[in-house]
């Protein structure tokens, strides 16, 4: 019986842990577009900065 309500425990985390995760996705897609051309225009402007310190 106690294996039985362990399994249930873990399920019950284990849907609550994804849907966590579904949330945190939609938020991410939702600003996801922002986000990412931010970081890639850091990412390319560090890139640059590299290429000219080692020139």
């Amino acid at each position: 019986m106690r294996s039985i309500t362990i399994i249930l425990v873990k399920l019950i985390n284990y849907k609550l842990a994804m849907q966590a995760l579904n949330i945190s996705w939609l938020n991410l897609q939702r600003t996801g577009c922002r986000d990412s051309s931010r970081l890639l225009r850091s990412i390319t402007s560090r890139s640059r900065k590299g290429e000219n310190t080692l020139a």
